[in-house]
């Protein structure tokens, strides 16, 4: 599991508006880009794709490999299923909790993804250690989490992190 991250010098992540698009530039995008060619999933949190809607798939020009899973970790129910996320582009699986009513579950299966609940009630949250191993068992060897702060810490906490990768702009 490789968490991703990228801030400027004073450790910011965006800016407050949510104006910013790119913390990092051309090169590092670019770099990104490669480290999802060689993983098999690709995990983000609900704040980073309602704030970003990203597509989470490998934009390398002249690249005919097969798009990484898109795993988005989502234990309230919050994102919408009309994103980037469901446009068949790639694989999607959205990991929810108990609590997330089912009539949300059924809109993210029928936009095309594959809806995961963990086996043991989470009172609202995704526990990601039980998720990990879920994706394991899917034969996911590489996983690589590009989600925001709470995605991040609740990672290192769950201590399902073996390596980080941090790029740093001014």
């Amino acid at each position: 599991v490789v968490l991703k991250m990228a801030a400027t010098l004073d450790g910011k992540v965006a800016a407050r508006d949510g104006s910013s698009r790119w913390i990092t530039g051309e090169a590092a995008r670019t770099a990104v880009h490669r480290m999802r060619a060689s993983a098999d999933a690709v995990m983000v949190g609900a704040g980073t794709a309602m704030a970003d809607d990203p597509s989470l798939t490998v934009r390398l020009e002249g690249f005919g490999g097969r798009q990484p899973l898109r795993v988005v970790v989502d234990g309230a129910g919050r994102i919408r299923a009309d994103g980037k996320l469901f446009d068949g582009a790639a694989p999607t699986l959205v990991a929810t909790s108990d609590d997330v009513p089912l009539d949300r579950a059924r809109a993210w299966a029928d936009a095309g993804a594959e809806v995961w609940r963990p086996e043991e009630p989470s009172g609202g949250l995704v526990p990601l250690a039980p998720l990990v191993e879920h994706l394991g068992k899917r034969d996911v060897q590489t996983l690589l989490i590009e989600g925001g702060p709470m995605l991040a810490w609740s990672a290192v906490n769950e201590g399902v992190v073996d390596r980080l990768v941090l790029f740093l702009a001014p």
